[in-house]
């Protein structure tokens, strides 16, 4: 098996039907019966999915598939690990349960791998749908694919696309243990961590002509605080403190708020929201002083754009 695809759920019985029923037809057109399996693990949802999910593995038993029930809501990020220490595949593929990965992608990623088995990472494109089916392309790059050297830069510039987690492949090696390693560190955005520590290290392929699906109208389990949860999202990098310097991870979360700032609260009438929201994020480094100056200046220049609006 050279990919497991990792899918938590909860509470998206109609989402995850549809899904499973989608990858199940990728799986079948391309014939990867034998290379692609699926792992589900449901957060104990309330609705029927534990139902829906056992009448597609019996409808489909040509497919290689594993359903796991939480006998309580573990949490997102807990069972988030839960699906990954069940994979045994070289690599592992998360799809959000409403999610879709474009056509094609799959077949894809298996051809990548299968000419280079230290490929480290995919990262997929991106397009939000909405319920009426509208679409808005996010990653709209001039390039369809390319192929990402390991180091920095590569980090620096593409980590941050692993937010999002669906799409996102990576190898199963031992970026799970080090992640669990550092058990202050662990956070809601973990994929972030994982895409990281893969581009520092190996080679990898960032494909934004493969975009995608994700849905931006479903309701969330959670919400963000009053930084955005950006003192969540820092954490993926925190743990890199060894391996690179302060100067280093202060690049890594200033390009984070800067692809990101969609995250906080700007707004052309409320300027001591945004200096509260500048020294509540620079005391997240609070001896770093390029840190400090980087957000006051990125989030001043946020707000004048929210004034010129």
């Amino acid at each position: 098996m050279l990919i497991n695809i990792l899918i938590p759920t909860y509470n998206r019985e109609s989402d995850l039907n549809a899904n499973l029923l989608y990858l199940i037809s990728e799986i079948e057109k391309d014939e990867l019966h034998s290379k692609v399996s699926l792992i589900v693990s449901d957060n104990c949802s309330q609705d029927q999915t534990q139902e829906s999910v056992k009448q597609i593995i019996t409808k489909h038993p040509q497919i290689k598939f594993e359903y796991y029930r939480q006998t309580e809501n573990i949490g997102l990020e807990r069972n988030v690990v839960f699906v990954f220490q069940q994979a045994t595949a070289d690599h592992v593929m998360y799809i959000g349960d409403d999610d879709l990965i474009d056509k094609g992608y799959l077949k894809f990623c298996l051809d990548a791998i299968e000419k280079n088995s230290s490929l480290g990472a995919i990262i997929s494109g991106l397009k939000s749908v909405n319920k009426k089916g509208d679409e808005q392309i996010g990653r709209n790059e001039t390039f369809e694919t390319k192929s990402l050297e390991p180091g920095f830069e590569s980090m620096l510039l593409y980590s941050h696309l692993a937010h999002q987690m669906s799409g996102l492949l990576i190898q199963n090696n031992q970026v799970l243990n080090e992640y669990l390693n550092q058990e202050k560190n662990r956070n809601p955005y973990l994929f972030i961590f994982f895409a990281a520590y893969h581009l520092l290290n190996s080679p990898c392929i960032y494909a934004p002509v493969l975009k995608t699906a994700v849905q931006v109208e479903n309701e969330k389990n959670w919400g963000y605080n009053e930084i955005g949860l950006l003192d969540e999202v820092f954490k993926s990098y925190f743990y890199f403190k060894d391996r690179l310097s302060e100067g280093e991870i202060a690049k890594l979360l200033l390009h984070f708020v800067k692809m990101h700032s969609y995250r906080l609260i700007i707004k052309a009438n409320k300027p001591l929201l945004i200096l509260k929201q500048a020294r509540l994020l620079s005391e997240l480094i609070p001896k770093n002083r390029t840190f400090k100056r980087g957000i006051y200046s990125l989030l001043l220049k946020e707000y004048l754009l929210s004034v010129v609006r």
